[in-house]
């Protein structure tokens, strides 16, 4: 990433960065952070959000307080990643590692002194490969006064135990209504109702994800994934056509739908209102007079477990969806 797409705002999130707030005021401000939730969460914005305010020349004992505006000149280095106290660091390829290489331009920042201010803020933005891990262990291991190191991942456990216990964890959740509704109506304005309530329901309240929804026109492919769902029982191709006339990151996010959609099916067959669109509930229901009600749990942890070892050990993908339909009809009524 050579700068940020667009100025930080943070949306949600207040009680982790209250907490911050209130280690900063008894001097307690954590030198290393693990930041963790699912992709689409913020952990790049809330990173992004805690530089501001650290990276601030005039930060005082009011952390909340300090955030740089939008118009100093020092926000803006942050913004195209040109900040002399700011080190972001990211994988090469979306979904690759962090390297060992990468770790080490994290020493000459970590071992002078700030170029303007009273700290330096280093954004570690991706899991790491085990020398990287070591690498960074070691960094970790000698904690310098006034920098900040924080460590983004999707899930805790990818990073190792002795890692773990060298950072504060802060594990980021879903936003609340109000702050999710918030996020479409200043970053999504203009989209019809309906839209609204979709990106809001399938992103889970994570506005990264919502962002990436929208972008791909997922409402409009989510409705053409429903109609082959409908369609399955009567054309076992349905779904192989459907995939082939996507790109790579519509297929990408349609995998996404797919898996959500078993998962919500479950919660579906115990009466749980876990509806995206209105078209659900007959797709939903056709599924439910064919499918015993034991088996889809089975399924709401196959076809996850499925798209998952495709992702990770770049599986034939039209022979994983044929698996996959031929799972989905295995657990017919008989």
């Amino acid at each position: 990433m050579e700068s940020l797409n667009r100025p930080v705002r943070l949306y949600g999130h207040t009680p982790t960065f209250g907490y911050l707030e209130n280690a900063w005021k008894s001097h307690r401000f954590p030198h290393s952070l693990l930041l963790s939730g699912p992709s689409g969460i913020g952990k790049t914005t809330f990173a992004f959000h805690v530089a501001k305010h650290l990276l601030n020349p005039d930060v005082g004992p009011d952390l909340g307080a300090s955030a740089l505006s939008e118009e100093s000149p020092y926000t803006q280095q942050i913004y195209s990643l040109g900040h002399p106290d700011l080190l972001y660091i990211s994988p090469e390829k979306a979904g690759g590692l962090i390297h060992v290489q990468d770790i080490r331009k994290i020493h000459r920042l970590h071992n002078q002194k700030p170029v303007i201010g009273k700290w330096r803020a280093i954004i570690i933005d991706g899991p790491l490969n085990l020398n990287a891990s070591n690498a960074l262990l070691k960094v970790l291991e000698e904690p310098r006064a006034h920098v900040c190191i924080m460590v983004l991942v999707p899930w805790i456990h990818q990073v190792m135990a002795t890692l773990r216990s060298r950072c504060t964890h802060l594990p980021l959740q879903a936003l609340p209504p109000q702050e999710m509704d918030a996020f479409l109506r200043d970053q999504i304005p203009e989209i019809p109702m309906d839209h609204g309530v979709f990106l809001r329901t399938a992103s889970q309240r994570r506005p990264g994800l919502a962002e990436r929804i929208h972008a791909l026109d997922g409402y409009d492919l989510y409705q053409k994934l429903l109609k082959n769902l409908g369609l399955l029982f009567k054309d076992l191709t349905a779904l192989h056509r459907f995939f082939a006339q996507q790109d790579e990151a519509k297929v990408s996010l349609a995998l996404y739908f797919l898996e959500q959609f078993f998962i919500r099916l479950c919660y579906r067959a115990e009466g749980q209102n876990v509806l995206w669109t209105s078209e659900d509930e007959s797709v939903f229901d056709m599924f439910l007079t064919r499918i015993p009600v034991p088996n889809l749990a089975t399924l709401a942890l196959e076809v996850p477990k499925m798209l998952s070892q495709y992702k990770k050990y770049h599986l034939n993908f039209d022979q994983t969806l044929t698996r996959l339909v031929g799972h989905i009809f295995e657990q017919r009524k008989t």
